[in-house]
C-alpha cells in the first residue's frame, strides 16, 4: 500500500470508531481494536511518507 494511502486509512479509523462508539454502542473492545490499528499504521506511515513525498534525494538533504 503507498505510504499516502496508508496514512488516510490511518486517520480514518480512529473517527470512525469513535462515530461507531457513539452511534451503534459498539463495545469499548471495538474501539480500541480501531484506535489501536490507527495509530500504528500511521506510525509506519510517518516513517515512509517523507520517502515517498520527497524522495531518495530530497529525504537526505531534508535530514542534513
Amino acid at each position: 500500500m503507498h505510504p499516502l494511502v496508508a496514512a488516510r486509512v490511518a486517520t480514518t479509523l480512529h473517527p470512525l470508531g469513535a462515530a461507531l462508539l457513539a452511534t451503534v454502542g459498539m463495545p469499548a473492545a471495538g474501539f480500541a481494536l480501531l484506535h489501536g490499528a490507527g495509530n500504528g499504521m500511521m506510525t509506519i506511515a510517518s516513517g515512509t511518507l517523507p520517502l515517498a513525498l520527497f524522495g531518495p534525494k530530497g529525504l537526505v538533504s531534508a535530514r542534513a
